[in-house]
């Protein structure tokens, strides 16, 4: 996977925010695997949906909505659809290509 979706941080951030934008580089190439890996094991789900999935405890759910988005831009997910959320509001819906 290419290094444009390393960690982001700016030369003006606190040193606290560049030390943890460089501690989760290697956690990321790890999400990216994860989530594939339930895609492949549930199929189809939006965003939120992949975020309930069992071993995302530990992240925010922006943290692997992030990965998903990646995913997408790199074509390894593609849209399939739209489905509403617990929320009432439509969401897409991802699946393997």
């Amino acid at each position: 996977m290419s290094d444009i979706y390393a960690p982001k941080s700016r030369a003006t951030d606190p040193v606290t925010s560049l030390l943890a934008s460089k501690s989760l580089k290697p956690h990321m190439y790890r999400l990216h695997t994860v989530c594939l890996e339930k895609f492949k094991l549930y199929g189809p789900m939006t965003d939120e949906q992949l975020e309930e999935c069992p071993g995302f405890d530990e992240y925010a759910p922006s943290t692997v909505r992030k990965r998903r988005c990646e995913l997408a831009e790199m074509g390894l997910i593609v849209a399939a659809g739209n489905k509403q959320n617990k929320r009432g509001r439509m969401m897409i819906v991802w699946r393997l290509p």
